[in-house]
């Protein structure tokens, strides 16, 4: 069944080494982090009806194994945050939708899939987040793979003061196929106008094909578009 708000908390600080394998099958993990030194599986059985998937969650995930990793997914399969350390690398085969609640590439190299990864998570009422949402350090590298990537945080619509909800930071500039930005609303009453995506002032994100402006803001960084725009605005309170 469905099991949407179901969490395994690890402690805040603390961490769990897994030297073999893990698969993420249901509800989110929050809170610490999981220490991976084998391969990742995310499965969602039923997409359609949101049943037995994996979701987002505030904990952390760190691809630290010793030789190259791979994470594999089941499409609408979702998942805390992504957190790179491996120079061997971390690549998948899967297809299909997948969400994560945030990257971090500190070392080493990441393959994004071939169809689309979300990133972001639901931050609640009022963020002013600057250290979760997409980021790459100095000397790693980032493979888009010929994919699409979406910045998706959900926001609650209180956000009218223009608090952060996803950051961008990484050394420069890195490079995407297909890009999207699309914060969602966590609040039924609708609108966005106040949810941000900010970035660092030095950053630019490079976008080799097209983008995608659904809503909400974004603040700070440049994006150096190569493809074609399309803005939408599908009513007042989601442009």
């Amino acid at each position: 069944g469905d099991y949407s708000g179901s969490a395994v908390v690890i402690g805040t600080g603390d961490t769990i080494v897994v030297n073999g394998n893990m698969t993420h099958s249901n509800g989110a993990i929050n809170g610490g982090t999981i220490d991976l030194k084998g391969n990742a599986t995310f499965n969602c059985a039923n997409a359609v009806a949101y049943e037995d998937c994996a979701q987002t969650g505030s904990g952390t995930i760190n691809f630290s194994g010793g030789s190259a990793q791979t994470y594999t997914f089941q499409a609408g399969a979702e998942t805390s945050i992504f957190q790179i350390n491996n120079t061997n690398g971390v690549t998948t085969a899967s297809t299909g939708g997948f969400t994560i609640s945030g990257f971090n590439l500190q070392t080493g190299s990441f393959t994004a899939p071939t169809d689309d990864l979300y990133i972001g998570r639901g931050v609640g009422t009022d963020p002013n987040i600057t250290t979760e949402g997409f980021f790459a350090s100095a000397g790693t590298t980032f493979t888009h793979n010929s994919g699409t990537i979406r910045f998706a945080p959900s926001c609650n619509s209180s956000n009218s003061n223009g608090h952060n909800a996803f950051y961008f930071n990484v050394d420069t500039s890195v490079t995407f196929n297909d890009f999207e930005l699309y914060p969602t609303d966590g609040n039924s009453g609708g609108g966005n106008t106040g949810c941000v995506v900010g970035g660092d002032s030095a950053d630019t994100l490079i976008v080799d094909g097209d983008m995608t402006y659904k809503n909400g803001i974004f603040a700070d960084f440049a994006i150096d578009l190569n493809g074609n725009l399309t803005v939408e605005c599908a009513h007042s309170a989601n442009c």
